[in-house]
């Protein structure tokens, strides 16, 4: 926990990521987490927001060939991506990082959305509108600093399984992941984040 780099008074988490920092054994990719308890189970109706500064000296990150998540939903049995996440990419964004959420690979990893530019120096909130569903009745819907977005197809709504069974649910419930995690090798450096404090409640107006 640190100031705000911006002066805001309020103790902020930082992230600060060397492409060497594996945590546990068995990890092939760098990473830093901290997980809330096992939250969210069918049935559930979440609004989940999410405090993000991205300074302007990170990376552009070229999600064609790379990636770089900043929160997830997820629990076991861990068996791949995750089907609400915020990650970042410069692909096809003239080399400015944007927010951005990829679906699972029972999707094919779509590109659901991408967000606005994301290193511009400034704090933003994205709240993710989770109704938690085993199938595709389950639904999410991402604001941004207050604003409701649009997904790829234009619509406000996306249908997926959000929690997903033999990737993140097995029964167990799943959790919100806060991270600076990125795949080997795309910097050499170390990288940093910052987050605040997350929300989590039943009315949007409760997370704002």
């Amino acid at each position: 926990m640190v100031p705000d780099p911006h002066g805001s008074g309020q103790e902020v988490l930082k992230f600060a990521v060397a492409n060497s920092d594996r945590p546990y054994p068995g990890a092939t990719n760098p990473r830093a987490d901290i997980e809330t308890p096992g939250l969210f189970v069918p049935g559930d109706d979440d609004y989940i927001a999410i405090p993000v500064l991205v300074p302007p000296s990170t990376p552009p990150i070229n999600t064609n060939g790379a990636w770089f998540n900043l929160a997830e939903i997820y629990g076991s049995p861990w068996g791949g991506s995750p089907a609400v996440s915020l990650g970042l990419s410069d692909y096809r964004e003239h080399r400015r990082n944007h927010f951005m959420m990829n679906q699972d690979a029972h999707h094919n990893y779509h590109r659901a959305w991408t967000g606005p530019e994301a290193t511009d120096d400034s704090w933003h909130t994205i709240i993710f509108h989770v109704n938690f569903e085993t199938n595709d009745t389950g639904f999410v819907q991402i604001y941004f600093d207050g604003q409701l977005q649009k997904f790829t197809d234009g619509s406000t709504v996306l249908h997926e399984a959000t929690l997903d069974p033999g990737i993140t649910w097995d029964g167990s419930p799943n959790y919100l992941d806060l991270q600076s995690y990125r795949s080997a090798g795309s910097f050499p450096g170390t990288i940093t984040t910052y987050m605040g404090a997350p929300s989590i409640g039943p009315t949007l107006a409760s997370v704002q």
